[in-house]
């Protein structure tokens, strides 16, 4: 089963970051340097910052601790690399992404690079499509990573990825750090014909996508009799009101864009997750 579309929500400038937090709580970042919280699915605003000064490039939510709610950390500006993520369980690894077409993955408490993956040009049909910019970077529970690039691809890596001792075979070691660029163990997904600006796994073995005119697709993730890493569409949709897409939020309930209309104002737009999928895989 495909989302639904729930709300519709305009917002006075572009959306520029979501993010998904507590509770069904939704914060959108805007280019006026405005935030706005919203308590999904309602479309009405709870309460907004304003005036932060620049454009907001990321949002990002602290969990809650004991006796301690849960905050929000909001990035205003776009003078830091285009996409970073630490590695779940490993709170030393850091891994970037940006528009030199290269995925980095660092020890920030050695302050040193651990691996690089330097992304290739694909030409399609004899032309050379958008460079392979890394527009987004998702790492899921079990460590494994999905990169979206400029060029309308997803690369797949699974070397870094949590899998039981029968399923590794009896030759795999446990690493010692995050083995996630290997390129031997990754597979590239050609999603779209233009940008994809963001991935999210829902959980391990469900990633979500969007490209830049809001195409959105869902992928089965598996692996094959040899340990190999598997993909399988299993809906696709549009936006209805976003023509361009800038950020995107998944959560187990929800499908969450946000970009622009066609008057150039902010829209986003809250898409209800079906709770089981027993569709078939599409083409």
């Amino acid at each position: 089963m495909s989302p639904v579309l729930e709300t519709t929500t305009t917002v006075p400038s572009a959306v520029s970051a979501l993010s998904l937090g507590p509770n069904d709580a939704l914060c959108v970042g805007s280019y006026d340097g405005a935030v706005r919280w919203y308590n999904l699915p309602s479309g009405k605003v709870s309460r907004a910052v304003k005036a932060l000064g620049d454009e907001i490039s990321s949002i990002v939510w602290s969990p809650p601790k004991k006796d301690t709610p849960a905050s929000v950390w909001i990035a205003s500006g776009r003078k830091v690399c285009g996409c970073v993520k630490f590695v779940p369980d490993r709170p030393n690894e850091l891994l970037s992404g940006g528009y030199d077409s290269a995925l980095l993955h660092f020890d920030v408490a050695q302050g040193s690079t651990l691996s690089r993956f330097d992304i290739a040009a694909t030409p399609s049909r004899g032309i050379s499509l958008s460079p392979p910019f890394v527009l987004s970077i998702s790492i899921s529970t079990t460590g494994l990573l999905a990169a979206s690039t400029a060029d309308g691809r997803v690369w797949l890596g699974g070397g870094g990825e949590k899998r039981s001792h029968a399923s590794q075979g009896p030759n795999k070691k446990r690493s010692r750090k995050w083995e996630g660029l290997k390129e031997d163990e990754g597979v590239w997904l050609q999603v779209a014909d233009g940008p994809v600006v963001s991935t999210a796994f829902r959980d391990p073995e469900r990633l979500v996508t969007c490209s830049l005119l809001g195409t959105m697709s869902a992928y089965d993730i598996s692996r094959g009799g040899k340990g190999e890493l598997q993909a399988s569409k299993i809906w696709s949709e549009a936006t209805r009101s976003v023509e361009k897409v800038n950020a995107m939020a998944v959560s187990h309930s929800w499908v969450v864009i946000g970009g622009f209309g066609k008057d150039g104002k902010g829209v986003v737009e809250v898409w209800c997750n079906p709770q089981e999928n027993t569709s078939q895989p599409v083409s």
